[in-house]
């Protein structure tokens, strides 16, 4: 068997493969198998700190918050306020 062609099916095994663990281990993933409806919010979108804040506030109220959960949501706000016109609101970290 030609070598290109063995490699070209290798490199296809490989993204196949990397699409199935997206598709199977990520939230939105598993939602699409479903069927069933989500919301994607992009981190340059006008409200994404008051979707973010929503889901932070919920996630805590469940036990659901880590450490490593917080983290990331600081540095989104970190990030989000060099991107985008930031209402005083938008600043404030509540506990």
């Amino acid at each position: 068997m030609d070598r290109a062609l063995i490699e070209a099916q290798r490199q296809e095994m490989e993204r196949l493969h990397h699409e199935s663990i997206l598709l199977h281990m990520s939230r939105a993933g598993k939602l699409l198998l479903r069927g069933q409806p989500f919301v994607c919010v992009a981190d340059d979108e006008p409200y994404y700190m008051d979707v973010y804040r929503m889901i932070r506030m919920n996630a805590r109220l469940r036990g659901k918050w880590s450490q490593e959960c917080e983290r990331r949501f600081r540095s989104a706000i970190e990030t989000w306020i060099g991107q985008v016109p930031v209402r005083m609101s938008d600043t404030r970290v509540r506990g």
